[in-house]
């Protein structure tokens, strides 16, 4: 099973949880700094207010990464007609025997 996360598939549950940690962002708006650590269940928010850490753990929802076959077909089409065009321009450039 494929996982999907920021449009891109990730077939194990590993390399999503360690994609979202890696797009936790470094502070808050406070300025308090934020490290996520993936974990085997999701992955854990380090808080550091400058004395104190807090530790925040997320276990996400995985979401289903299939394939949309209508949207492959009609790029298979669009890539077939363009090689047409170009093939039927190639053959109207060639002089006439």
């Amino acid at each position: 099973m494929a996982y999907q996360f920021n449009n891109h598939c990730f077939s194990e549950a590993s390399q999503v949880y360690a994609a979202m940690s890696a797009d936790c962002p470094s502070a808050t708006s406070d300025g308090q700094a934020l490290n996520c650590v993936p974990t085997a269940t999701g992955y854990n928010i380090n808080k550091f207010d400058g004395v104190n850490t807090t530790t925040i753990s997320v276990i996400p929802a995985l979401t289903d990464c299939s394939i949309d076959v209508p949207q492959i077909l009609e790029f298979n089409g669009l890539l077939l007609a363009l090689m047409a065009a170009g093939f039927v321009i190639s053959m109207m450039r060639r002089p006439i025997r």
